[in-house]
């Protein structure tokens, strides 16, 4: 299934390394009242913008976890710090940051943070220290095109979020999201919106060419016409407005369609009246009384 993306304004947790599996640990995010004990940048922001209250779970997103050293004031700095893409689940009662790939990490011996572009090289941080996660927008455009067979697109301005594409799947708005789209996806579309009746409007001929072509609806309709085709092809059908009847053209010529009577048919003919009604023709008088009746048979046109 193809992922997208979101690329979510600032939204900022508190949250704690899990080093069950070095290089690869999850982070579990705390309660936002834990924002001071990481000595972040971020710790005047407003506990509503936290990503348990922003990032639904399972959305893939841009995340970056800054660890910061114990200064404070200007010496207060990042000595550790990853970005990548993740996505948070829930664990019993707590919810997890599980990192998917990594873009970018500084270790506490770098000056600066430097891309790795790597899938594995997930960063060990302190056990039991404070860290804050957040999310981010990359500046590198390169990070935004780090899942495979992905497009770049935004929903919202100044925000690029990648999508990635099914096989055989193409870029498409649904829901009011860019996403990509199966062929169900695009005939749901089709159908809830007014492009097939525009379309018709101009398309002259419409050809299913597979062999197991179907169509299905609870109505078809042949709209009637005074005129037959000049260039017909073997297996036409028209209703003639002329003569009131269905009409097939057989490769050679025009015959009338006669379809089975599968419903009790009755007709008045000078006083008298018969009932058609399985297979049996039952013929009446005035006072409803039986004058005869017999089997019903069926002469084509």
């Amino acid at each position: 299934m193809a992922i997208k993306i979101t690329n979510y304004p600032l939204c900022t947790s508190p949250g704690t390394y899990v080093s069950e599996v070095a290089g690869s640990g999850l982070i579990k995010l705390e309660e936002y009242s834990k924002m001071l004990l990481a000595n972040s940048v971020y710790d005047s922001v407003n506990s509503g913008v936290s990503l348990e209250n922003t990032i639904p779970t399972g959305n893939p997103f841009f995340y970056n976890v800054e660890q910061f050293n114990d200064e404070t004031g200007n010496a207060r700095a990042v000595v550790e710090s990853e970005k990548g893409i993740g996505e948070i689940i829930v664990s019993g009662s707590d919810l997890y940051l599980v990192r998917h790939i990594t873009l970018e990490n500084k270790l506490p011996q770098d000056t600066y943070s430097s891309p790795s572009f790597s899938l594995t090289s997930f960063s060990d941080f302190e056990n039991e220290r404070v860290l804050t996660v957040s999310s981010y927008t990359p500046s590198d455009y390169r990070q935004l095109c780090a899942p495979p067979d992905c497009v770049i697109c935004s929903t919202n301005p100044f925000q690029p979020e990648p999508v990635e594409l099914d096989p055989s799947g193409i870029l498409g708005r649904k829901s009011g999201e860019i996403t990509s789209l199966t062929g169900q996806d695009v005939g749901d579309i089709l159908l809830e919106s007014s492009f097939l009746t525009d379309a018709a409007k101009t398309i002259t001929k419409f050809d299913l060419t597979h062999t197991d072509s179907l169509i299905t609806a609870n109505e078809l309709r042949c709209k009637g016409t005074r005129v037959r085709p000049t260039s017909p092809e073997a297996g036409s059908i028209i209703f003639n407005e002329v003569t009131g009847k269905f009409e097939g053209y057989n490769g050679v010529g025009w015959i009338p369609i006669q379809f089975e009577i599968d419903q009790t048919v009755a007709t008045s003919i000078e006083g008298l009246h018969w009932v058609i009604a399985d297979n049996t023709v039952i013929l009446y008088d005035a006072q409803n009384n039986v004058v005869k009746s017999g089997e019903a048979v069926y002469t084509p046109l």
